[in-house]
C-alpha cells in the first residue's frame, strides 16, 4: 500500500469517481474550475490549509462561474469594509497596465494599418502622440 494515501472517509472521497458536471446546475459541457478560497486569501492561511486539495476546487459552467464571480465581488467588498482589508493592493497586481504606452502603441498601429483611411486631423493627433512619447519635433 503506498504511503500518504488518505484513509477513512477522506480516502473514500478522494478515491470515488466524480462526474465532470457543473456543481450548481448540472451542465455537462464547458465548465471551469472555481477555487473555493481565492488565492489572495489563501496565502494568509496556515501551511496545512494551503495545499490544493480537490475539495477546494469546484467545476462550474461558464454561466454559473460568472454569477459566482459577481457574488464573490460583492462579498470581497463587504469583507474589505468590515475587516479594513483593501481589495487589490499594489502587491496583489500581477500585471501593471501602462496606459500611456497603450496609447502610443495604438497610435502607431492606427497609422501603420489605416493611415490612408484616416482624416488629416486624426493623423496629426496620432503623430503628435508619437512625437510626444519619443520627444521629437519632426
Amino acid at each position: 500500500e503506498p504511503s500518504g494515501r488518505p484513509e477513512g472517509k477522506a480516502g473514500e472521497y478522494y478515491l470515488s469517481v466524480k462526474p465532470n458536471i457543473c456543481v450548481v446546475c448540472g451542465a455537462q459541457d464547458s465548465y471551469l474550475r472555481k477555487n473555493v478560497v481565492p488565492h489572495e486569501y489563501r496565502r494568509y492561511f496556515p501551511a496545512v490549509m494551503k495545499d490544493h486539495q480537490s475539495h477546494d476546487v469546484l467545476l462550474l459552467c461558464v454561466r454559473c462561474h460568472q454569477l459566482s464571480n459577481l457574488h464573490d465581488s460583492a462579498l470581497r467588498a463587504q469583507l474589505a469594509r468590515e475587516c479594513d482589508a483593501p481589495i487589490g493592493t499594489e502587491n496583489d497586481v500581477k500585471l501593471h497596465d501602462n496606459f500611456d504606452l497603450k496609447k502610443v502603441k495604438s497610435a502607431g498601429r492606427a497609422l501603420r494599418n489605416s493611415k490612408d483611411k484616416l482624416p488629416q486631423d486624426r493623423k496629426e493627433e496620432l503623430y503628435q502622440v508619437l512625437k510626444d512619447h519619443y520627444e521629437v519635433e519632426e
